[in-house]
């Protein structure tokens, strides 16, 4: 589809944010599933609810756009979702593994977390604002869940990673 304008754009934007959310919610059980720090598991577990609440809402926006919810899927997540999983599998002690899957949902957040705003940005110029306040909160929604990740990768994960290392060396 060519895209001719900022609304053009601004509808591919969302689809590509569906996708995004869409191959979090297959992802964030493998995450769940192999985390060893039992706060981490549960950031995971708590964050896919949270991912399959944004997925209906970005279902709701795009059906009353009447868009197709599948035609752009979003390629930067693929290849940042690929290497999270091929960082999984290079990592065998868990709790060092917990730094790693930290990392890689850092990744996929703030990427999440740029396309969100800019999505609001979008529906703000466009005058959409419903769709800009339904995304503003998804955008905050997005901030919450980096500060918890944030918060358990330095109160839990990482100095026990690095007293690993430590006793290794």
């Amino acid at each position: 589809m060519l895209m001719d304008d900022l609304r053009d754009i601004y509808h591919a934007e969302l689809q590509e944010l569906r996708s995004i959310e869409a191959m979090l919610v297959g992802m964030l059980p493998k995450m769940a599933a192999v985390a060893k720090h039992r706060p981490l598991r549960e950031l995971f577990e708590t964050h896919l609810e949270e991912t399959r609440g944004q997925l209906k809402r970005l279902d709701h926006l795009i059906a009353v756009r009447r868009l197709d919810a599948t035609e752009h899927v979003d390629q930067t997540m693929q290849a940042i979702l690929r290497e999270a999983e091929r960082a999984i599998g290079l990592v065998r002690d868990p709790y060092l593994r917990d730094a790693g899957l930290i990392s890689s949902a850092r990744r996929t957040e703030y990427y999440e977390l740029a396309a969100y705003h800019t999505c609001v940005d979008f529906a703000r110029v466009l005058e959409l604002h419903d769709d800009a306040r339904l995304l503003q909160e998804l955008l905050r929604q997005q901030a919450r869940s980096i500060s918890n990740l944030d918060l358990v990768a330095e109160v839990a994960v990482y100095p026990e990673a690095n007293a690993l290392e430590v006793i290794t060396i």
